[in-house]
């Protein structure tokens, strides 16, 4: 039976995975999960973690991804439940933390300040955005049993990536619609850019937007920390590093300046809900060779990026434990 099963679904491909995510979306499924993993062993540390938590690079010799880094190097002393692939959005991050509100466990928050999600082509993205999982979430009380985390989730519309697509951006390259700059980012080759103005496009969509952060957003950061104080978990809370001195000598000192004010107004927000705690302003601080790809401006880490940042994590761990990492 399993046979049959695994070759039905090879043979329907993108058919299945797209009524699977329908039927059972990812975001609800690790609301389940959460639920269940509290219900059934001790939960030390709760990681919530996006697209970085998953990828690794075809070079690496050691291929555990980031969530399996952070496992092994808190293990024995801590043990440690990972939402992999929630996305950048802190209302989102916020439902999975209401969830411990129905749990007496108060494990550690590992948690980082998403500065891409503030930006409008990943916070407006009919998918990225993760409005429609959030939509089925709200209609399910946190203290229900985990049977009830499935829902229908239905697919975007073609009128919301119209809608989207056609939404301007202002980035440090330059102003055009999202469809636009997206188009440019994903298929260069249709727009004649050469592979220079193609990373300059690049950092400019992804990381280049020049309006400020809106107080709309902050507050959700602010919203998600506040939470976590309420019910006293203690926070890790980082700024993901980004390949920055790769989008500098692309994008100059304009792109530093930047990146300096939004982490500050993401470090305000989340000081505004939790109180005074130190943060890791790490944004900055990784090396070229610790990305995946630097060009592609996006904060998946290589092997070397991913143990140099679950070092970080862990002993920041065990500091606001008050203990020392054990050998």
């Amino acid at each position: 039976m399993a046979t049959m099963v695994t070759q039905l679904r090879r043979r329907l491909g993108p058919t299945y995975r797209d009524w699977r995510t329908r039927l059972d979306h990812p975001d609800l499924k690790e609301a389940r999960l959460l639920i269940e993993t509290l219900r059934s062993k001790p939960v030390d540390v709760l990681h919530l973690g996006a697209s970085e938590s998953l990828f690794i690079s075809p070079h690496d010799e050691d291929t555990r991804t980031l969530s399996q880094m952070l496992r092994d190097g808190l293990a024995p002393d801590l043990s440690l439940h990972s939402i992999a692939g929630a996305g950048h959005n802190p209302e989102l991050q916020k439902m999975y933390v209401d969830i411990l509100a129905c749990s007496p466990q108060r494990p550690i928050l590992i948690m980082f300040l998403p500065l891409r999600f503030g930006f409008p082509p990943w916070r407006l993205h009919p998918d990225h955005s993760h409005i429609r999982p959030m939509k089925a979430l709200r209609r399910i009380p946190p203290q229900s049993p985990p049977w009830r985390f499935h829902a229908y989730v239905p697919p975007s519309k073609k009128s919301d990536f119209t809608r989207f697509n056609q939404i301007e951006f202002r980035t440090l390259d330059g102003t055009a619609s999202i469809g636009e700059l997206r188009g440019q980012w994903r298929h260069p080759e249709q727009f004649g850019l050469t592979p220079e103005e193609h990373i300059r496009r690049t950092f400019s969509f992804l990381h280049g937007g020049i309006d400020p952060l809106t107080p709309a957003f902050l507050k959700t950061i602010t919203d998600l920390a506040g939470r976590a104080r309420d019910l006293g978990l203690p926070v890790v809370a980082y700024q993901p590093p980004m390949p920055i001195q790769r989008g500098t000598e692309v994008l100059g000192d304009a792109l530093l300046e930047l990146v300096i004010r939004e982490y500050k107004a993401m470090d305000d927000a989340f000081i505004a809900g939790y109180g005074p705690s130190p943060i890791l302003r790490i944004g900055r601080s990784f090396e070229t060779d610790e990305f995946i790809d630097p060009d592609d401006g996006v904060e998946h880490y290589s092997e070397r990026g991913r143990k140099h940042l679950t070092e970080l994590l862990v002993e920041a761990v065990h500091n606001l434990r008050g203990a020392t990492p054990s050998p």
